[in-house]
């Protein structure tokens, strides 16, 4: 099997990739998402959370965005708010489970 080799240059301020993750969430301005929150009883007793963005005349047709966040992320995490953000703005539905 060939071996690609990337062309990717990281830049000097941000050699790694732990600096190329903790430099976004930490420096970017965290959009403002107003959430509906959704909670479903689970027949084991446990729940599951639903945090649902909802455009104020959203068209019945638009699309409907599903993210998943990890064991340790949530829906205010820094990815999951540019996300729903950027759903709201185009007129779409998204859910943060």
């Amino acid at each position: 099997m060939p071996v690609l080799t990337p062309d990717y240059v990281s830049p000097r301020w941000a050699p790694d990739a732990h600096l190329q993750t903790v430099i976004p969430a930490k420096l970017s301005a965290k959009p403002r998402v107003q959430y509906r929150r959704e909670l479903i009883d689970m027949p084991d007793g446990d729940f599951m959370t639903f945090d649902w963005v909802e455009p104020v005349a959203a068209d019945p047709l638009a699309p409907t965005v599903v993210h998943f966040h990890g064991l340790e992320g949530s829906s205010e995490s820094h990815y999951a708010l540019a996300l729903m953000a950027a759903c709201r703005d185009r007129g779409w539905r998204g859910v943060v489970a």
